[in-house]
């Protein structure tokens, strides 16, 4: 519960993440797809984040996406001498020192399950007995 607190705080209460939502629009030959971003948090708390608000007034953001690496797959078959593209994926993934934000919620809500699992056990181990019932 502290990491969780030591991390929130200074990001809700001081700073502004820079993040991105929306999507890019990919064209491979006659094939095109829409490529939704993922949000993309810092794992740790940030010791500086530059103010944003200027080019979020102006509406002054780039095309690309921060912090992520692209990738791209393509599944290809050759007719005749000739290569056509069947199908394509663009793959975008956390940089170093960030994350999807799926990923860092689920290993909180992991880490939360296994000290209430814990806490449980002791009591359990303590004998604790209390009826609620009768109050």
């Amino acid at each position: 519960i502290r990491i969780i607190r030591n991390y929130r705080h200074p990001i809700v209460h001081r700073l502004v993440l820079p993040l991105k939502s929306g999507y890019e629009i990919h064209q491979i030959n006659s094939k095109s797809k829409k490529i939704l971003y993922p949000v993309l948090i810092p794992e740790a708390t940030p010791k500086f984040i530059p103010d944003t608000r200027k080019n979020r007034m102006m509406d002054n953001e780039e095309n690309k996406l921060d912090n992520a690496i692209y990738s791209t797959e393509t599944c290809k078959v050759i007719k005749d001498g000739v290569e056509e593209i069947l199908d394509f994926e663009i793959n975008i993934e956390a940089d170093s020192g960030y994350i999807r934000i799926e990923d860092f919620m689920r290993n909180h809500k992991n880490r939360c399950e296994a000290y209430f699992i814990e806490f449980i056990r002791v009591l359990d181990e303590l004998n604790y007995e209390f009826d609620f019932r009768n109050r």
